[in-house]
């Protein structure tokens, strides 16, 4: 398992890169069988292809869709579901990743790279803080490609089932590399 850690913050901001087996028997597996169904034997299916009506309604509030500008160097929120908007104490639609400074903005932009540069679905363990006095919020999450083009990533789609025991996710982070 790889990780993905900021120095920002106190703690620390990490992610736990897990298998697709780790997080399939969650809202994560759910949203990733969407994915799959719609892409076929493609690369990604299109943002316009999604509709999002279509997950479960306890899922949709927490998914969030980022366009991909120049290739990785910037990321500006297309949707920021409802959900987000209170567990992550703000809108982000229509801002730049760049715009607000937030305790897991470097992970989360290495994140969105790593699927921009592999064109694959990323699985990991969200560990974060976003409210001042809240207990760290441990969850399965994972992204995945959007193309338009079949060729590139122009969106990521992403998904964070804070519908799960956040303790039992905790285990991810027992152990920390050196």
């Amino acid at each position: 398992m790889n990780w993905v850690r900021t120095g920002v913050g106190d703690p620390p901001y990490w992610s736990r890169e897990v298998a697709f087996e780790d997080v399939s028997h969650t809202g994560c597996g759910e949203v990733h069988r969407y994915w799959d169904v719609l892409r076929g034997g493609r690369l990604a299916p299109a943002w316009e292809e999604l509709a999002l009506l279509s997950l479960p309604a306890d899922i949709i509030p927490h998914v969030r869709v980022v366009d991909v500008i120049d290739g990785g160097a910037d990321f500006h929120y297309r949707y920021w579901g409802t959900g987000l908007v209170d567990v992550c104490n703000g809108e982000r639609s229509g801002q730049s990743l760049f715009e607000k400074t937030n305790p897991r903005r470097e992970v989360a932009i290495s994140e969105y790279r790593r699927v921009v540069d592999t064109r694959a679905p990323y699985y990991y363990v969200y560990n974060a803080n976003w409210r001042d006095h809240q207990a760290d919020l441990h969850a399965p999450a994972a992204r995945f490609p959007l193309s338009s083009d079949g060729e590139s990533v122009d969106k990521v789609l992403s998904y964070v089932d804070f519908r799960q025991d956040r303790a039992s996710w905790k285990r991810f982070f027992e152990t920390t590399p050196l």
